[in-house]
């Protein structure tokens, strides 16, 4: 089966899970009718990630945005990225390096700090408890479960974001 085949068969699945529209026995069915050895043959992560992900839809829990997210990569309306996906479906944490997050960005490409190899994936801005001063936290993915790369402190939400803004267009969610 050819990776245009899979698509194919995945996007329905996908769409039919959307509307609701199909039962467990079904969705069983129809991944067993896909060719497991040609699916671990493809190259093509999006394809061997959303089978997976149908796979083991029991088991934990998939949300509408993941398929979604699936079916927007599988019309054409966006590329997959593994780390994009994984960013729109995880929880941002509440807390980095004890500090209380009240703001955070979206995930995005941030450039890299010299002597660290992990990119910046999202910003954070954070406030420790008793404390008067904001700071700016440079995080890196969740695969690196959003670990602090740096830090800068500023005295006002503002000047974080003014800061953030030199590294690209920085879009913010309040916690």
């Amino acid at each position: 089966m050819r990776d245009i085949e899979f698509i194919t068969a995945l996007k329905e699945i996908v769409k039919r899970i959307l509307l609701g529209d199909i039962s467990r026995a079904e969705i069983v069915s129809l991944i067993h009718q896909l060719e497991v050895h040609d699916i671990w043959d493809s190259d093509n992560l999006m394809i061997t990630d959303c089978y997976y992900t149908i796979k083991h839809m029991w088991e934990e829990h998939i949300s509408k945005t993941e398929w979604k997210y699936f079916l927007d990569c599988f019309s054409n309306q966006r590329s997959f990225n593994i780390e994009e996906k994984c960013a729109l479906v995880t929880t941002f944490p509440d807390r980095l390096d004890d500090a209380i997050v009240l703001e955070f960005s979206e995930f995005g490409n941030f450039g890299r700090i010299k002597g660290d190899d992990r990119p910046v994936r999202y910003f954070a801005i954070c406030q420790y408890p008793n404390d008067v001063y904001y700071y700016l936290f440079f995080c890196a993915g969740h695969d690196y479960d959003y670990d602090v790369i740096i830090d800068d402190l500023e005295e006002t939400i503002e000047m974080c974001k003014k800061r953030a803004s030199k590294c690209g267009n920085v879009v913010w969610h309040r916690k």
